[in-house]
């Protein structure tokens, strides 16, 4: 397809580089040792994206073996990773901490140039968008928090302002009013592990349930579990 091509150009010694080589370079990596380590090939290839590596196992020591095995093959190819390990680690956007075994968020917001969430600055088109983009929920578990941002957003979209024109007074009122109930967010917590009921289910079935509304679309998941041998199931 022609939306993933990619196209660039090199200025005197500089190297261009997308995340999409460096996925090809760790893939073929991997491959090369598929055979001998089948797991860390899948765990390499499935759970990966660019140096984001989170898995999940049944026991300890298969947890150990694969990690190792995927710690060589990196090695293999020249790719290392020092870290200190015991801290909350980054991972997608959220942050894992390991002696709590749950995921947190903490904001950072690097790009802006602009404090406009801890003071009284009246955001820019261009900065509450940034806003936005910058608090990267790829499982939507702060969906709750991000959606009155997006439905602000089509407030100011209709509006019809310029990217670096600040909000008018309507939208900066609804602005301080979600700026309060996103900083609520860092005190989330959500456990990693799913469920202690999930590894001995014969069946899982994820069911998820959706509705809309003239601003937003809202869906639920929940999860069944079933044991053939029994015949019971619980959600």
């Amino acid at each position: 397809m022609h939306v993933q091509r990619f196209l660039w150009l090199n200025k005197g010694n500089k190297t261009s580089r997308v995340p999409c080589i460096a996925h090809y370079v760790r893939d073929k990596n991997a491959q090369e040792l598929k055979d001998q380590c089948p797991r860390a090939f899948e765990s390499i290839t499935k759970a990966h994206y660019v140096d984001d590596f989170i898995d999940s196992y049944t026991d300890d020591s298969e947890a150990i073996a694969v990690t190792s095995e995927v710690r060589d093959i990196h090695a293999e190819g020249v790719f290392k990773h020092p870290k200190e390990l015991g801290g909350p680690e980054k991972v997608l956007g959220m942050y894992w901490e390991p002696s709590n075994d749950v995921f947190k968020y903490t904001f950072r917001f690097a790009r802006l140039k602009r404090d406009v969430l801890n003071g009284e600055s009246i955001p820019t088109k261009r900065e509450a968008l940034q806003v936005l983009m910058s608090s990267f929920d790829p499982l939507g578990l702060l969906s709750c928090y991000t959606i009155g941002l997006k439905m602000q957003l089509q407030k100011v979209w209709r509006a019809g302002i310029d990217w670096d024109e600040e909000l008018p007074d309507a939208l900066f009122t609804s602005w301080q009013q979600w700026k309060t109930v996103l900083l609520q967010a860092t005190e989330m917590e959500f456990p990693r592990f799913y469920s202690t009921l999930l590894p001995i289910a014969d069946q899982i079935d994820l069911h998820t349930f959706v509705d809309a509304s003239e601003y937003a679309i809202s869906s639920y998941q929940a999860w069944s579990r079933r044991r053939h041998s029994t015949g019971s199931s619980q959600m």
